[in-house]
């Protein structure tokens, strides 16, 4: 019995099954490699955008002293947008704007300026809780403390409700 035309199918049909294997190996690899190789890039040229914004505002607060906001901003996208077309890296406007607006907020930060928004946000963070948020505020706090985890809660959390009602402090849970 001649057994060499199934050990050539048998060989044929392994070659191919390796093949196949070989080749959907080949392809996830080169997925998982390019978007690896794109997350790298990205994060490269958000970076590069935001050094960018940061000199587009520098640029603009020292050449434009006398305008205003919107003309200000409109300038530094434009700047930003120019910069970032010579170094081949392709943005959304918003993402040029919000980079800008971070820029200018950080700088507000840093120069002790606040934003705009801060009034409102003061007026909420002093307005008192209801007394079943205070209540549950305490009753985590009081957990937390007894399961030695009292360091892990800042000490405005914990003291803030049982400051404003002293009744949360009795409070037992069942």
């Amino acid at each position: 019995m001649d057994f060499q035309p199934y050990i050539s199918d048998i060989a044929q049909a392994f070659v191919g099954l390796l093949s196949a294997v070989a080749i959907t190996a080949f392809f996830w690899l080169k997925k998982h490699f390019i978007n690896w190789i794109d997350s790298k890039t990205t994060g490269q040229q958000r970076e590069t955008l935001h050094k960018v914004a940061e000199e587009a505002f520098a640029f603009v607060e020292t050449t434009m002293t006398g305008q205003k906001g919107a003309e200000k901003l409109n300038v530094a996208i434009q700047y930003a947008s120019t910069h970032l077309g010579e170094m081949g890296i392709k943005m959304d406007p918003a993402a040029i704007r919000a980079a800008i607006e971070k820029a200018v907020l950080l700088h507000k930060a840093a120069t002790g300026q606040g934003a705009k928004t801060e009034a409102p946000t003061d007026q909420q963070q002093s307005a008192p809780l209801p007394d079943h948020v205070q209540q549950l505020l305490a009753a985590v706090s009081a957990f937390a403390m007894a399961e030695g985890q009292g360091n892990s809660v800042p000490p405005t959390e914990a003291a803030t409700p049982q400051a404003t009602n002293p009744a949360s402090e009795t409070m037992m849970i069942p």
